[in-house]
């Protein structure tokens, strides 16, 4: 590795195979893997770009004895990366589905406020990234059963600011 290259644990949006290759082209997937104490929550930030819920990694509260799937990317920096003052770099490690375990950086809310939900195409990101990686259909229901109890997303059918080739 160098400091160019890295891990990353995509757990939300990014598990979407098209999305990921728009957001970063050269990106290489290790293997699927599993964040122990760790806990997807849709939640708006509590200090900036409030008016949308964002996907939060969170390993406090209820995480305790839970776990969050993902893809292990090998990747350098995201092509066209947008940058949020609301969320920070975390890093984590995460065990693979390869028996290996890897040392990743993913992305969660820096002030992680109140439930919301995400917005419609980020929710369909995450469907399709389930259904993609063939994650454990309990999961995929631990998510709708959290989407479910967050409130609403004000602009819940903003356009999806990434463009997604058919390839």
């Amino acid at each position: 590795m160098t400091d160019e290259i890295g891990y990353y644990f995509a757990y939300c949006t990014w598990l979407d195979p098209r999305l990921l290759k728009a957001r970063a082209p050269s990106a290489r997937v290790v293997t699927l893997g599993r964040a122990h104490n760790r806990r997807v929550e849709f939640r708006r930030s509590a200090d900036s770009e409030g008016s949308k819920g964002w996907c939060h990694l969170s390993d406090t509260g209820d995480a305790w004895g839970r776990v969050a799937y993902g893809a292990i990317i090998e990747m350098g920096l995201p092509h066209d990366a947008r940058v949020f003052a609301a969320n920070g770099a975390r890093f984590l490690s995460v065990y693979g589905d390869d028996g290996a375990v890897y040392d990743c950086w993913t992305y969660c809310l820096n002030n992680p406020g109140e439930p919301m939900k995400v917005p419609d195409y980020e929710w369909d990101h995450i469907l399709t990234g389930i259904e993609a990686w063939t994650l454990p259909r309990s999961y995929g229901d631990e998510l709708r059963a959290t989407y479910d109890a967050a409130e609403a997303c004000p602009d819940p059918g903003r356009a999806n600011p990434v463009p997604l080739s058919d390839e």
